[in-house]
């Protein structure tokens, strides 16, 4: 039987070519967790010793695996799950983060795009017809989940993306010479003035099959249901099968490919630009017309 490669035990979870019992698996999982933390490979603390932090909950593995970590290792935080109104799957979403939130005694923040803003996604996707929808409704959750941090007063906002989110857009970027994206896929997005409020990715040392597994092993429920809008198999999702079968045949690389653009990442460097202020809502954007792409998109339909 094969070992543990920290501790010489039987192993029982086998992950990109690296062995482990399941005590030395856990210990693995939070030391990436908290060389994340302190920025190894970035040279930036993500969060300081005082930091409130928004912890963004859709109720997949990802975030509920963060939220775990944040709780366990005594960060202040706030968890916040944003209700899309998306059918079954918000509503199992809701249920999820509900009995997490009752399971650890940490009261969870839960907002709803209709009660809360005044906007039914169903008018904005038909507004956007030509767009493709999880696109626009990561303009929406952005702005909002911004939003409420800003109401809320937080240092940061932590999400959930992972090493292959990570991976995945930089591979993606550097196939289309997408510099932009290449400028700003980072694990650290500095606030901008009073309108952004810092973002923040404490999962990019870890793997998506790491946090499934971790999940799994303490039994942190998620769902598994998948939004009723993601239609095939999308772009991104695609790059990540190209780098999950590259690293079946080299073990390693996509942390090795990740890892050497953030140590790289002042190659794509852009010089800061002036934002400018949305004529309609105030907040920054970079559209000539001076009309952000949330207000494009939801004008004539908030309450407020």
């Amino acid at each position: 039987m094969a070992k543990c490669v920290r501790c010489g035990k039987p192993a029982t979870i086998y992950l990109e070519g690296l062995r482990f019992c399941e005590d030395c698996f856990k210990i693995h999982v939070e030391r990436e967790f908290e060389e994340a933390i302190e920025g190894h490979a970035i040279e930036s603390r993500l969060i300081n010793a005082n930091d409130r932090i928004m912890v963004a909950v859709s109720g997949g593995k990802d975030s509920m695996v963060l939220w775990y970590l944040l709780h366990k290792f005594n960060f202040n935080i706030v968890p916040v799950h944003l209700n899309l109104h998306y059918g079954v799957f918000s509503e199992k979403s809701v249920e999820v983060v509900k009995k997490f939130s009752e399971k650890i005694s940490k009261k969870v923040l839960i907002y709803s795009v209709i009660e809360d803003f005044g906007i039914n996604m169903e008018d904005v996707f038909r507004k956007a017809k030509n767009r493709p929808r999880c696109a626009v409704c990561g303009v929406i959750k952005r702005y909002l989940i911004n939003k409420i941090a800003l109401d809320l007063k937080v240092d940061s906002v932590a999400t959930g993306h992972n090493l292959d989110d990570g991976a995945a857009t930089t591979l993606k970027a550097i196939l289309n010479w997408d510099f932009n994206t290449l400028s700003r896929n980072y694990p650290l997005t500095p606030p901008y003035k009073d309108k952004l409020v810092k973002r923040i990715k404490p999962l990019y040392r870890l793997a998506d099959a790491e946090l499934k597994a971790y999940a799994d092993l303490l039994g942190i429920d998620y769902t598994t249901e998948i939004c009723p809008y993601k239609i095939g198999r999308v772009t991104l999702s695609k790059t990540k099968d190209i780098l999950n079968e590259i690293n079946t045949q080299f073990k390693g690389v996509k942390r090795t490919f990740y890892y050497g653009y953030l140590r790289n990442n002042t190659l794509f460097k852009k010089d800061e630009v002036e934002l400018k202020e949305c004529k309609i809502c105030g907040m920054p954007t970079s559209n000539e017309d001076g009309i952000c792409e949330f207000c494009k998109l939801t004008k004539d339909m908030e309450n407020g």
